[in-house]
């Protein structure tokens, strides 16, 4: 690959008029409104998948501020066309977007090496996970909930306490009780044709949102880890191959997209940024690799005491430290058992900046950018260790339906 390096001029105009009267006075200068690059090593070569090699490269462009800016003030107007100056710029964070994206790159790596299967956590979760596949008995003691509450909603519109509790003590039983009710409504109803019954209502919406969040909370936690386990079980038994020189390939990416606010001479500034850290690992093992046990469970103490503790998934929500504690066992288990692994890490982003506004005397409309592009492949013999793990927010709609979900279950 070639690098190179391009610069572009352009005339910026700068007019000035004078409130005396007279000519304007005109000045014409060349200047840099836009600058390109590329770099890369070693030159003229590239790799490929079978063969890889160390690599990289780096394009940079950028386009300054580019626009119009009038000036005005008693005694003269100036008015400016063309490039007026730096563009204020947002900094994007590609760090940590790097780092996310290497973590996920490596878990995906870790699934594809030995699996996602923890057949510990699963005997540890087995009273809970038994009592989620009794669906009948969960009916009935739904259904029973559902009656039990609608009678009380029943008791509660009889009319005062001392009235209420004379027909609780009167009528023991729930359905002779239902039944009363309704006929004493009946009979009224009959003697004063005005009489409208007034509608029960069992709180029904909460019931129901209840029901959902319950609902939810079972099928993403309960229900769709117990499919993926029975689906790995199955994996681990049909796919056991024998011991041969094997290939894996695992890819991660975290994406930027953020809106912000800057000012150029006090005047707002519209900043945007947009981009994506990208990973990619490539691993073949030693001949006569096989994971063994390592497929079934896993070997850390630490990590299944704290998938077994409960809402620990609300921590991943901010911190994964499952997800570590899962890659970080995998590179010890497999530090040596790798015969070359490759690396490569994708970054590119691009920064803009929007100016249209006036303040005092400055009027200004402009815009500039910057856009860059960094591309990274090394080589090594071992298998990588993940990246400590960093505190994230960016929660996505799953997240936030089951965060709502777990607010229903502590309301009444």
């Amino acid at each position: 690959m070639e690098g190179f390096s391009v610069q572009k001029k352009r005339s910026t105009r700068s007019v000035q008029t004078f409130a005396s009267g007279g000519p304007p006075s005109i000045s014409v200068v060349d200047m840099i409104a836009y600058q390109g690059s590329l770099s890369a090593s070693p030159k003229n070569k590239k790799g490929n998948f079978r063969d890889p090699n160390a690599f990289n490269y780096n394009f940079y462009e950028r386009g300054e501020l580019v626009g119009s800016r009038l000036q005005k003030n008693p005694f003269w107007t100036t008015l400016t066309t063309g490039v007026i100056g730096s563009p204020p710029l947002a900094s994007p964070s590609i760090l940590a977007a790097s780092d996310s994206a290497y973590n996920q790159c490596l878990q995906n790596l870790g699934k594809k090496v030995r699996g996602s299967l923890d057949l510990s956590v699963a005997v540890g979760e087995s009273k809970t996970t038994l009592k989620m596949l009794n669906l009948v008995e969960r009916l009935r003691e739904g259904m029973t909930y559902m009656k039990k509450g609608w009678l009380r909603a029943l008791a509660r519109k009889v009319g005062s306490t001392k009235t209420r509790r004379s027909y609780e003590t009167r009528f023991r039983d729930n359905r002779e009780f239902a039944r009363a009710l309704v006929n004493w409504q009946n009979d009224v109803k009959l003697r004063y044709p005005r009489f409208r019954p007034v509608p029960v209502n069992a709180g029904l919406v909460s019931k129901v949102s209840k029901l959902g969040a319950n609902g939810w909370l079972e099928f993403t936690y309960g229900w769709k880890p117990l499919c993926s386990d029975i689906r790995d079980v199955a994996s681990n038994i049909i796919n056991s191959q024998q011991r041969k020189l094997q290939s894996f390939r695992a890819r991660g990416s975290v994406s930027l997209n953020a809106q912000s606010k800057a000012n150029f001479e006090g005047i707002p500034a519209q900043q945007s940024l947009k981009g994506k850290a990208c990973w990619t690992i490539t691993a073949i093992m030693q001949q006569g690799f096989d994971p063994t046990f390592s497929k079934w469970t896993s070997l850390n103490p630490f990590s299944i005491a704290y998938e077994l503790t409960p809402l620990s998934f609300v921590v991943d929500w901010f911190i994964d430290f499952s997800g570590y504690m899962r890659s970080l066992e995998t590179a010890l288990i497999y530090r040596t058992s790798v015969k070359s692994i490759c690396y490569s890490e994708l970054r590119f982003w691009t920064s803009g900046v929007t100016i249209s506004g006036s303040k005092d005397t400055v009027s200004v409309s402009a815009s500039g950018f910057e856009r860059i592009i960094q591309f990274n492949r090394t080589t090594g013999t071992t298998f990588p260790f993940p990246q400590a793990p960093r505190i994230s927010v960016n929660l996505g709609s799953s997240r936030l339906l089951s965060a709502a979900s777990l607010m229903r279950q502590l309301l009444k």
